[in-house]
């Protein structure tokens, strides 16, 4: 079984090319990603916004629900102008986002007077947003049943939010991005582990070994993340290969929090 890109969701390999032609024609019209650096991409290729700051513009309302004062967007994106050129200036990042998706017929972004507000249609697939989809979906009364990631995982956990944007004139955009920062590699680590578990749980030691690598290389420190790959190599009659990734939690851990693996990782690998 194996996870097909281009229509999220699960596909046997005895799937005929006309059904996996047939899904792939349900891809949406914008893919925007904001997971490892900044993108949009329509279905004929990449399109561009005007500047980083009307990209941190987007990804503030993506990730922030419901309508903002335009005054307050002004502050947060713009504050070392006067008010009347910030206006002027969130006027024009408004019309770029419409202007760049519309060309896709795409909306996203909903506007009056005093108030912006992120209202995508069905045509939008946002990268964070389906990461929290399927943290969501993972976190369910029977995870075995929910719906698998619109996205591959390995697109989900690409990279920090907004990677090598800085709004160094806009301290407190900066401030909600370190903590975005950090909520959404929460995020990604929970789905890592909750994917982990559901192919533990369905003998599918391979793809649990993998994402449990995928846990460790984006959360070096938490010494659970290594037992996991340790006690999955051992399953797997890997005992040197989980040896191995012992010596390797032990370096991290001494260098980095002057502390030792507890008994407990050390006994999975006896």
């Amino acid at each position: 079984m194996t996870y097909d890109s281009g229509c999220g969701r699960w596909a046997t390999e005895r799937e005929s090319g006309k059904e996996r032609a047939a899904r792939q024609t349900q891809r949406p019209g914008v893919y925007i990603t904001l997971l490892g650096g900044l993108g949009v991409t329509g279905p004929d290729g990449p399109l561009r916004l005007e500047s980083a700051k009307t990209g941190a513009l987007l990804a503030y309302l993506v990730l922030t629900p419901g309508p903002h004062a335009r005054a307050k967007l002004q502050g947060l994106i713009w504050p070392e102008l006067p008010e009347e050129r910030a206006a002027r200036n969130l006027r024009h990042a408004v019309w770029d986002i419409r202007r760049t998706l519309g060309a896709c017929h795409a909306n996203v972004v909903a506007a009056d007077r005093t108030r912006v507000a992120f209202d995508p249609d069905g045509a939008v697939l946002v990268d964070a947003l389906a990461l929290i989809e399927t943290r969501d979906a993972l976190r369910s009364d029977d995870a075995r049943t929910c719906q698998p990631p619109r996205l591959p995982v390995d697109d989900l956990v690409r990279g920090e939010l907004l990677d090598g944007v800085f709004l160094t004139d806009a301290p407190e955009f900066e401030a909600w991005l370190l903590g975005e920062r950090e909520r959404l590699r929460a995020v990604a680590c929970d789905v890592l582990r909750g994917l982990i578990s559901l192919h533990r749980q369905r003998g599918e030691l391979d793809v649990a070994l993998e994402r449990a690598r995928t846990l460790v290389a984006l959360d070096p420190w938490r010494e659970e993340s290594h037992r996991t790959v340790m006690e999955l190599l051992t399953l797997a009659g890997e005992p040197a290969a989980a040896l191995a990734q012992l010596e390797e939690c032990r370096r991290i851990l001494a260098e980095q929090l002057q502390t030792t693996p507890t008994a407990d990782t050390v006994r999975v690998s006896r």
